[in-house]
């Protein structure tokens, strides 16, 4: 499991998060949910790097890692003196304090499997928005990031893909370079001219769809690239061998690269970082500009594409109680099913079972006056219901007193 803690940064004073295979974090309008997403992301992304380059030292450098997260995911302004951040894998150990970056490896080093991280922001509707966004310079952050994704991800469906229940497709016309959005009655509409809720939608279903698929089998490139395959296949297994405690029975197989299971296993660990194996999601704001039934459909949809893999994760970011409650039902039958295995049929009628999620893979967060709270109800698996509650408490507390005037 992977734990990332956070002090002083920005609006959060305190949080600690375990990442599990699905993950939600609630809270007001700059309350600082977005940074915890933003920081969990980078620092997935710096693990990513060390492993690949199997060194810390490009994080090392002066200013290195912190750096990389103001800019990249636009945080400028959010770092303190005591600023404190602190990630955890079976891996690797890092934390960042008092400007210094200090690193450890784990016991399970060799165990790490390559994968294909992407950050959604929320304004992922700027490729709609925007119709010649591809000829518009940005600067090199998390936009312009998902862009270069969204270009790699529409150009692969020439062919219409449905967007949920909507009744409605995208697809990507090659010969004008456009995208296109068709409607259940025929008419076709450029992506540009369609409501608010798709122009945020069908970006992150297209690239999602493309990412899990198409997208995770591609090769690595700037690891797998023909010309450093030697150098990077040398270096990781001097790295392996010299990792290896002098007193481990298995150093003298693996001194000798002419013994088979040694070149095999060396094989193994080298194909782990140079192919993807799953994929790491991060997703600002799904709900935004969609009515709360399509957010439900959105959240199983989502549910069933990190099911496509074991190892596939999610996190994500929301304002949303509806959100919230789409995940719940995904958890409560998924409790239904683990404890009475004899109602799955019951649970599919009303649940895709590819979607359903279990607690002990899912976190629920929740941002308050700099705070971040658990918010799962352990002992029944759900998010608690106060939380989901409190919302509407607020609201109709309002009403109450409007109603005793």
């Amino acid at each position: 499991m992977r734990t990332l803690t956070v002090k002083n940064f920005g609006p959060i004073n305190k949080a600690i998060i375990k990442m599990r295979k699905a993950n939600v974090i609630i809270g007001p309008q700059s309350s600082g949910k977005s940074c915890i997403l933003k920081i969990a992301c980078h620092c997935c992304w710096v693990e990513k790097r060390i492993e690949l380059s199997q060194s810390p030292t490009e994080f090392e450098k002066k200013d290195k890692f912190i750096n990389g997260l103001l800019h990249f995911h636009k945080l400028e302004g959010y770092l303190k003196d005591n600023s404190y951040i602190q990630y955890e894998s079976d891996q690797m150990s890092f934390t960042y304090a008092k400007s210094a970056f200090s690193f450890s490896w784990k016991e399970k080093r060799w165990e790490y499997k390559r994968p294909l991280l992407s950050y959604i922001p929320a304004e992922r509707n700027i490729v709609a928005v925007i119709p010649n966004w591809y000829e518009v310079k940005f600067d090199d952050n998390n936009i312009r990031s998902f862009m270069a994704d969204w270009e790699s991800a529409r150009k692969e469906r020439v062919k219409k893909i449905d967007i949920l229940n909507l009744k409605v497709s995208y697809r990507y016309d090659a010969n004008n370079n456009e995208d296109k959005v068709d409607m259940d009655d025929g008419v076709t509409m450029a992506f540009t001219n369609t409501s608010s809720g798709l122009q945020s939608l069908i970006p992150l279903y297209v690239h999602l769809d493309y990412l899990t698929g198409k997208g995770l089998t591609q090769k690595a490139a700037s690891i797998a690239d023909e010309n450093n395959i030697s150098r990077m296949y040398t270096t990781l297994m001097l790295n392996f061998l010299k990792g290896m405690d002098t007193n481990d029975a298995k150093l003298e197989d693996l001194i000798d690269i002419t013994n088979k299971n040694s070149i095999a296993q060396l094989q193994k660990l080298y194909k782990r970082l140079v192919e993807n194996d799953h994929c790491d999601i991060f997703v600002e704001e799904p709900e935004e500009n969609l009515f709360p039934e399509t957010q439900y459909e959105l959240v199983n949809w989502l549910a069933s594409k990190i099911n496509e893999h074991d190892a596939h994760s999610l996190f994500v970011s929301t304002h949303s109680p509806y959100i919230m409650s789409s995940f719940n039902n995904l958890l409560q039958g998924g409790e239904i099913k683990t404890l009475h295995p004899e109602k799955a049929k019951k649970v599919a009628d009303i649940i895709d079972h590819k979607a359903l999620l279990y607690h002990e893979d899912f976190s629920a967060y929740a941002v308050k006056d700099g705070e971040v709270h658990d918010i799962m109800d352990h002992e029944m698996g759900l998010i608690s219901a106060d939380e989901l509650d409190s919302i509407s408490d607020y609201i109709g507390s309002k009403f109450e007193k409007l109603l005793d005037l």
